[in-house]
């Protein structure tokens, strides 16, 4: 039987820090399991009637004082900074994984990047730097369609480790420019960065290739006078899976040991190239891996970004493929979760598998304002969630953190109602982002990405 030391240590519980604003919706500032912290999306709002924070505001009468991203980035980062404390961790020292969101004009997907003049994440990285100031967090950052509260215009969430020290390895690969980790290792475990098939130069002023000026690294391009020949996607995602293999194995891991996969890709006309590549590369067993469309990405022409968790070859923690009961074959080369250690890792928990769109997933075309689509989609998700989590050796109730991805708000409340009804009590911290469509199921509204919590006995 366990004694009251395993029981604190393998606790989940809610964290609602004094000071930080509350949230609107039914989820949890904080969850901690063990030692694991996980930091719900913070965006600049204090959930009043205005919505905008009354710090992140300008004089309506002077409403060129300041850069909004930059006032936005503080509080934001304040928020999360003091809900650490309240959880017991520390941001700048325990903080192993950082996801940024950000809104932004004029997006185009198939290019890869941000169009049309001004944007910069820069403001943010300028804050984000007060706050993390070594070893900081391997990272994502990705632009978005729309966030839930008018005039915010950057969300982050973070997931911490209070039980070892983490440590920020020095990789041999083309360095990123915005100062994060792009390996970085706490006890058993190795995250890596947001990756992508660049040398962080490209070729502006090269005589070597005459192709479209772009960030992509020569390797991993087809050469342009080969029009009829080569698969852009496919190369791109080798040449990515060649990189992040070099960075594991500095981190003393392997592709052998990776846990999860984050994938995020432009469109999915693209898929059937990433997903060669994946099989190729995880020919059996392969990790859990989540499947995320962007709005916009850092890196002209580069698709796509990859982040990975893994293991350490040498340590202690062991992985455990999950495949349940009762749920359907997942549509593609992949687990329905893979449980390492206390985590448990889902693949992408989307309405749909192998067969198509979940039954009442979407209302017939011949009685168009019949049936909840969005209710009926949740309940299906969630309903493969307990049954995974049956098969993990925990509940639904131990899932900690979701990322939820809507390709049109309008569907969130009917969603977010029948997610509450599976949660009644210390629901799982949240980010919830409009990206835009085509999911890669037809009909499909919304996906989630989720981590939940394996405790001992």
């Amino acid at each position: 039987m366990a004694d009251n030391n395993t029981k604190a240590k393998n606790n989940r519980e809610a964290i609602w820090p004094g000071g930080v604003p509350k949230p609107a919706m039914p989820y949890s500032p904080a969850i901690k399991a063990g030692p694991w912290v996980f930091i719900a999306g913070q965006l600049a709002s204090d959930f009043g009637p205005d919505g905008l924070a009354v710090e992140c505001r300008d004089h309506p009468d002077l409403p060129f004082q300041s850069i909004p991203q930059r006032r936005q980035s503080a509080y934001i980062l304040q928020n999360i900074k003091d809900t650490c404390a309240a959880a017991g961790a520390s941001l700048d020292d325990d903080s192993v994984r950082i996801w940024q969101w950000f809104t932004a004009p004029n997006q185009d997907r198939d290019g890869g990047t941000w169009v049309g003049d001004g944007f910069t994440i820069t403001p943010y990285l300028e804050e984000r730097d007060r706050f993390l100031t070594h070893d900081r967090p391997a990272s994502t950052g990705m632009g978005i369609k729309n966030l839930l509260v008018k005039d915010t215009i950057v969300e982050v969430d973070v997931l911490l480790n209070t039980e070892t020290k983490k440590q920020q390895v020095a990789l041999d690969v083309p360095q990123a420019l915005a100062g994060y980790s792009q390996g970085l290792i706490t006890g058993d475990w190795v995250f890596t960065a947001g990756e992508h098939a660049t040398d962080f130069v490209g070729d502006t002023g090269r005589t070597d290739y005459n192709g479209p000026r772009s960030a992509i690294q020569l390797d991993a391009r087809t050469p342009s006078e080969l029009l009829w020949y080569g698969l852009p996607v496919k190369l791109q995602t080798q040449k990515l899976f060649d990189k992040l293999e070099r960075n594991l194995e500095t981190c003393g891991s392997s592709m052998n040991d990776v846990v999860h996969a984050t994938i995020y890709y432009s469109h999915p006309k693209n898929l059937a190239e990433i997903e060669e590549a994946w099989i190729e590369r995880f020919p059996v067993d392969p990790p859990a891996r989540t499947m995320i469309p962007y709005m916009g990405i850092g890196i002209r022409g580069c698709d796509p970004e990859i982040a990975l968790v893994a293991l350490k070859k040498d340590g202690k923690t062991r992985k455990q493929t999950i495949m349940a009961d009762g749920v359907g074959a997942p549509i593609g080369h992949e687990p329905h979760a893979v449980k390492a250690g206390d985590l448990l890792f889902f693949s992408t928990q989307i309405a749909g598998d192998a067969n198509g769109l979940c039954a009442g997933g979407k209302r017939a075309d011949e009685y168009p304002w019949y049936g909840l689509p969005a209710r009926a989609q949740m309940n299906f998700i969630l309903e493969n969630v307990a049954k995974v989590c049956e098969a993990a050796g925990t509940s639904i109730q131990n899932i900690c953190r979701r990322q939820a991805f809507h390709t049109d708000f309008d569907w969130f409340m009917e969603s977010i109602d029948e997610w509450a009804r599976h949660f009644p009590k210390d629901p799982p911290c949240s980010t919830t982002l409009e990206i835009g469509g085509p999911l890669h199921v037809d009909g499909a509204l919304f996906l989630l990405d989720l981590i939940g919590y394996c405790p001992d006995e």
